[in-house]
């Protein structure tokens, strides 16, 4: 991971409990998978190896940015801005499939169960989608994406596994990213 991820994560760990009021995960560290709260305001922490998944565009990072909330919106995703153009959403939870027809797996990786099984389909899932906008080069922009989780054993509650996005939620977010900076020419 470059400096510069690293750095991303770090002033996400710092924005994510501001920005997320109501929303709690499990965090890195916590391998119980239960919420950690803290004060008033839950906490949500995302890994410091958390994959970043990121796509450049030839607009202005201010048009990005302005686009992202219809973005997320579009794909059902509820999530709020946060300073230095974040965006993120609070914990979700999947209790069965994220889509009817596809299992889960096609979306997370969770690694596997006990019995070998993918975990992304037979556990409980919890994640979180951030989402920064930064300035490129004269006038480009850049679009970075964290999908970052934790599964857990319905029936045990004992252990779990990380989660990280296989790529399709993010490039879900890069096309509707996309479709709305169309829409705006």
């Amino acid at each position: 991971m470059s400096l510069k991820h690293h750095h991303f994560l770090v002033v996400l760990g710092a924005l994510v409990c501001a920005a997320c009021a109501g929303a709690s995960r499990a965090p890195a560290d916590d391998p119980s998978g239960e919420p950690v709260r803290g004060g008033e305001l839950p906490t949500v922490r995302i890994r410091h190896d958390a994959v970043v998944v990121a796509r450049d565009y030839s607009v202005s990072v201010d048009q990005l940015w302005a686009v992202l909330p219809g973005a997320f919106a579009d794909l059902g995703y509820q999530g709020a801005p946060a300073k230095d153009r974040l965006y993120l959403t609070p914990s979700l939870t999947v209790r069965g499939r994220l889509d009817p027809k596809v299992p889960n797996a096609t979306f997370l990786n969770c690694g596997r169960t006990t019995a070998g099984g993918q975990a992304a389909n037979e556990y409980e899932v919890t994640f979180t989608v951030l989402a920064r906008a930064r300035a490129r080069a004269a006038g480009t922009s850049r679009l970075e994406v964290i999908v970052d989780g934790w599964a857990s054993d319905r029936a045990s509650r004992s252990g779990g596994n990380f989660c990280s996005g296989t790529g399709q939620i993010e490039e879900s977010i890069f096309q509707a990213a996309e479709r709305r900076l169309a829409a705006n020419r």
